[in-house]
């Protein structure tokens, strides 16, 4: 099953959510990577990888309104394990990254 197996999601569903804490550190070394402006943005407003990556990893990116996205994004976990889902996210915060970095204050950034 996906949830025993370390390239997909073991770890993730466990009570600590170690996984997920992982991958939030690893993220926010790639947002800085890649995106170095807009990381430093939310960390001045206090809005960390944790906040916003949680429901995203949580639910594999259902939430999207576009199905067929979703189901893109989930062939790409099949075939190359969840590293996958932090190069999503990415590409999810470089096309926000215009209006997150407009944005002032912590109710809009976490819109």
């Amino acid at each position: 099953s996906l949830f025993e197996r370390p390239k997909y999601l073991m770890g993730f569903f466990d009570a600590a959510l170690s996984k997920m804490h992982l991958h939030a550190s690893i993220f926010k070394e790639l947002l800085q990577h890649h995106l170095p402006e807009l990381s430093e943005h939310l960390d001045k407003h206090n809005i960390y990888p944790l906040i916003y990556l949680t429901p995203w990893f949580m639910t594999l990116f259902t939430h999207i309104p576009c199905w067929e996205s979703v189901l893109a994004i989930w062939d790409l976990m099949f075939l190359e394990g969840i590293t996958a889902i932090c190069r999503v996210a990415l590409a999810i915060m470089r096309l926000l990254s215009d209006r997150l970095l407009a944005a002032n204050d912590m109710p809009k950034l976490i819109r």
